[in-house]
């Protein structure tokens, strides 16, 4: 209609009618006595090219006695790059005048971003193309999310459009979305049935705050669900359970999910690519994989690609599991406090310890000995930083060089004596080790106590990669090894 009006050359006497509807029906309802709300009216690339359409645009409003502050107008980021700089000026006028603007279909057109700070605009408006998959899809929720978070920067409010399912809603909400406008709110309606929304003051549903730690289970088996609840019943979670990524990705957007706890084998989706989405979508949320034996290597790589922050195997240990979902609370609770500015410190102690479990064991004693004993030193140093008297780096570097050093001296004896298939490429990633860590001891300008973390950070980073990437290779070795030997497992050395 709007390309036909202006080809016709009747957009201008359409757009001043839209006008003087717009203040007339304000003071309609001001006249019965009911809340009234701003009225926007969009405008075309051809109303701006109109001689003083600013200043007959606010001489209209004031001629009909009604507030400015109660008109906005809405116009589209294509229109204003055909207008270039004079849709800025009479931008800037209508602004003066106490018009709101707001920017539609943000995200669709071709604007720069240099181009956007110049403009007197007070809300952007996301195009509801983002909205439609933003629950599941990481692509159009990173790019809502930045927008929101850009906006906001820019101390501009946002509206979403084509909002039409509550975890569409749940979702912009968590990430602070100031308005919602789509169905799932009400549908275009006429102008009694408007009065009647502003009569009854309808606004859409606040949402109770609720402290209790949640935890959302996913499994294609209904009877694992049930066993996982059961397990779970005397720790005082809100659990919620689903068969379906699907449902599990609406529950997430609706729900403040601390822990979710995925099976990595499931027709729909496998649990890996479903939890590298969860963390895409939601960051601060714990994310743990539940796996057997045979899926072992899908797990470690969850596990490397950071989509999984733990996992556990089927039979599962009930003591070690609610220990495993504990941990994994205080985990993502720490990094919610580090984010809010609370105490980074606390994130590295909370966030980052390192929790043995049976699954990390080689098969061979000595060496789940001296993994274990690394665990217990690291997590021992993590906590002088917890303490306020982080200890001085070359104390920590020569405490993690000691052990390692004879650990990966006894590991390469043993590979060598066994005949291990791909013993060069271990030993060079024991040696690509030292390498690092000289390189980042060897840096300039770093305090005693950024050195300490980061030392912290990266043996954390590098040895539980190869914990479950190296090491657990040469244990199917071995497994294999006494499988052919009729054994059940290799021993002591």
């Amino acid at each position: 209609m709007i390309p036909m009006a202006e080809a016709m050359g009747l957009i201008g006497p359409i757009g001043d009618s839209v006008l003087k509807q717009s203040c007339r029906q304000i003071k309609a309802w001001q006249a019965a006595d009911l809340p009234v709300v701003p009225i926007a009216v969009n405008i075309s690339a051809k109303q701006l090219d109109q001689a003083n359409f600013a200043e007959d645009f606010l001489h209209t409003i004031s001629r009909e006695g009604v507030d400015s502050a109660l008109i906005a107008v809405e116009v589209t980021e294509s229109l204003l790059m055909e207008s270039r700089g004079k849709a800025v000026n009479v931008l800037n006028v209508l602004k003066n005048g106490g018009i709101g603007i707001y920017l539609d279909d943000f995200g669709t057109g071709y604007s720069s971003l240099s181009y956007l700070k110049r403009l007197p605009v007070d809300r952007l408006k996301v195009d509801r193309s983002f909205i439609d998959d933003l629950v599941t899809d990481p692509d159009d929720a990173a790019i809502t999310m930045a927008v929101i978070s850009m906006a906001h920067r820019l101390d501009l409010e946002v509206v979403a459009e084509g909002v039409e399912t509550s975890a569409q809603l749940g979702f912009l909400r968590k990430q602070g979305c100031d308005f919602m406008q789509g169905y799932y709110f009400s549908r275009p309606v006429d102008e009694e049935a408007f009065a009647n929304l502003l009569a009854e003051g309808r606004c859409l549903e606040q949402v109770a705050g609720d402290r209790t730690r949640a935890l959302l289970l996913l499994d294609d088996e209904m009877p694992m669900l049930n066993s996982l609840r059961r397990c779970l019943r005397m720790d005082g979670y809100r659990i919620h359970t689903t068969t379906s990524p699907f449902e599990a990705f609406e529950i997430l957007a609706q729900n403040d999910i601390g822990v979710v706890i995925s099976d990595i084998r499931m027709p729909e989706m496998e649990g890996g690519r479903f939890l590298a989405r969860v963390r895409q979508l939601h960051p601060s949320t714990a994310r743990i994989l539940l796996t057997g034996y045979t899926n072992m290597d899908a797990a470690v790589k969850a596990i490397n690609n950071g989509a999984a922050y733990k996992f556990l195997s089927k039979p599962w240990d009930t003591v070690e599991l609610r220990k495993v979902i504990l941990d994994a609370f205080e985990y993502q609770e720490a990094r919610v406090r580090s984010a809010e500015g609370d105490s980074v410190v606390g994130e590295i102690l909370a966030g980052t310890r390192l929790c043995w479990t049976p699954e990390l064991k080689v098969g061979v004693k000595s060496f789940d000995d001296q993994h274990r004993q690394l665990f217990e030193l690291h997590n021992d140093l993590n906590e002088q930083v917890w303490s306020g008297t982080p200890p001085p780096p070359g104390s920590v570097a020569r405490q993690l060089v000691e052990l390692i050093q004879t650990h990966f001296t006894d590991e390469e004896t043993l590979l060598k004596e066994t005949d291990y298939p791909d013993l060069g490429g271990h030993c060079y990633q024991h040696r690509r080790f030292f390498q690092k860590l000289d390189t980042l001891r060897n840096r300039r300008n770093v305090s005693e106590r950024a050195m300490t973390v980061d030392l912290l950070a990266f043996f954390r980073t590098w040895f539980t990669g190869h914990l479950l990437e190296e090491d657990m290779e040469y244990r199917d070795f071995f497994r294999l090894m006494a499988r052919k030997d009729g054994l059940e497992e290799r021993q002591e050395i």
